[in-house]
């Protein structure tokens, strides 16, 4: 870390007992960060959207369980970065104004169609694009090096999708952009 400082951001990611809930409750979350005092910049991301024991519904961005939350990151002076679920973007929005001294980072093609509209509003969110090749997940459990290659073969069609999505939010709002590499798999 010290090394590449400029590079690496490290973020603490707690999650709850098999996601649910998806982190884990504020004196937890106070107890870990205390036990490497300065040592993260961040906290997430924490996915809200549905998997397997819970629904979007379950826990937006504003449900009970973050509002404790908050006052930890406060204390520590952390980002918070989200995987907003469908449905959330009411949640996010009220959330945003809330806390227009933290900075949230969010993801997902759940909030991709709504979030140029949130920027403009709030410079306290700032979105990573992490589906890059014309939104296709050629990142994944199962996949191997030789399909992913071969899936960028035909790269030009995938980059003007890519522009065609991407390109006038970026350059609406390029200071709340970032490049994320999210399809990973540690399987």
């Amino acid at each position: 870390m010290e090394r590449f400082s400029t590079y690496f951001v490290p973020f603490i990611m707690p999650s709850g007992e098999h996601d649910v809930p998806p982190t884990v409750d504020a004196d937890k979350l106070r107890e870990m960060l205390e036990a490497a005092p300065g040592l993260f910049q961040g906290y997430g991301e924490i996915g809200l959207y549905a998997i397997e024991g819970r629904s979007a519904e379950d826990f937006p961005p504003d449900a009970p369980v973050f509002l404790d939350i908050y006052t930890v990151v406060r204390e520590h002076g952390l980002m918070v970065y989200f995987h907003p679920g469908e449905g959330h973007t009411d949640n996010l929005e009220r959330f945003l104004q809330q806390y227009p001294d933290k900075d949230f980072i969010v993801h997902g093609e759940q909030i991709e169609r709504e979030i140029g509209e949130l920027m403009g509003k709030y410079s306290n969110v700032y979105f990573t694009a992490n589906d890059p090749y014309g939104d296709q997940y050629l990142l994944h459990s199962g996949g191997s090096k030789e399909a992913f290659l071969a899936a960028l073969g035909n790269y030009e069609p995938l980059l003007e999708k890519d522009l065609a999505t991407w390109k006038d939010l970026i350059e609406a709002h390029p200071d709340q952009f970032m490049w994320g590499t999210d399809r990973g798999s540690s399987v």
